[in-house]
């Protein structure tokens, strides 16, 4: 199995485009309420938030490193009943061993009515790294609000990623595949929007921590049963050479569609070489390679 990835299955998400998927919103949008405004009235930051009053206090975006939490507090108005709000932290710059970006932690409430509450997050380690953050808030999985914020201080000096040590892995056995016809097409992605669709086609990636392979069928009968299987070929020491990435995966489909998989890593792929087989009915269908490099 692939480092710090205890829970392969868990990383997986099948993705029906028969669902018919509502589209993602790339700016923040206002969801109304019932009375046909918008449910957050407010989003601040602050260093502080009294319950008792719900008022946040020394409202501000730089912070110290010795800041304890940060508190993003959330005015509402009227929100439909049973509201989901999430907000998302993320470190967009902060040096060392961290890659830009990275998302440090996400909360999730259910509100319903009017009122304030808040989201907090506490740093791992006693104090927080200098440099770049930003709270991203989502109503019903929607991006509603977005708060960018800093944290006094140098940034770090960037910490390159080590090259992992090449073990050269020996040739696997080529996989003979057998088409069926059934499936038509299959694209390897880190990227796909919000229908499924692969919006960045590849079979090299740099820096990925999700890798997406998704899978257009035609004229399946009924119950067709589709079988993944990932494969780590050569990532040097990082993993043992021609190895499963993670458990198989197995799902019945039928009649015309697309769905896409995805496998995920708290930290981007090793570099290296991977491949993914599609079988359908125990048969070994289609196979994709693709490479990860720094």
């Amino acid at each position: 199995m692939m480092p710090e990835h205890s829970h392969p299955r868990t990383a997986w998400l099948l993705i029906w485009l028969a669902l018919a998927f509502a589209a993602s919103a790339c700016e923040p949008v206002q969801p109304p309420n019932q009375t046909g405004g918008s449910i957050v009235t407010e989003t601040v930051l602050a260093k502080d938030f009294k319950a008792d009053t719900a008022t946040p206090t020394d409202i501000t975006t730089e912070f110290a490193p010795e800041q304890k939490q940060f508190h993003l507090v959330v005015t509402v108005n009227d929100a439909p009943k049973d509201t989901k709000f999430k907000s998302v932290w993320t470190a967009v710059e902060i040096g060392g061993t961290t890659l830009p970006h990275t998302k440090l932690e996400e909360r999730e409430l259910i509100v319903t009515g009017s009122g304030t509450f808040e989201f907090t997050i506490a740093p791992k380690t006693g104090k927080w790294a200098a440099g770049k953050y930003k709270v991203d808030l989502y109503a019903n999985n929607n991006l509603t609000r977005s708060i960018n914020f800093t944290v006094a201080g140098t940034i770090a000096a960037r910490v390159p990623t080590p090259t992992p040590t090449l073990v050269k892995c020996p040739a696997p056995t080529a996989p003979v595949a057998k088409p069926s016809g059934l499936i038509s097409k299959v694209t390897v992605s880190d990227k796909i929007d919000a229908f499924g669709n692969p919006m960045n086609p590849a079979t090299t990636f740099k820096s990925v921590t999700k890798i997406y392979v998704v899978i257009s069928y035609r004229n399946a009968p009924s119950n067709t049963r589709i079988k993944i299987r990932w494969w780590v070929l050569d990532v040097g020491d990082a993993a043992p050479c021609n190895s499963p990435l993670a458990d198989d995966e197995n799902m019945t489909v039928g009649q015309t569609g697309n769905m896409a998989l995805y496998f995920e890593r708290p930290k981007p792929f090793p570099t290296g070489m991977y491949r993914v087989e599609i079988y359908l009915n125990d048969t070994l269908d289609q196979v994709a390679n693709f490479s990860v490099k720094e």
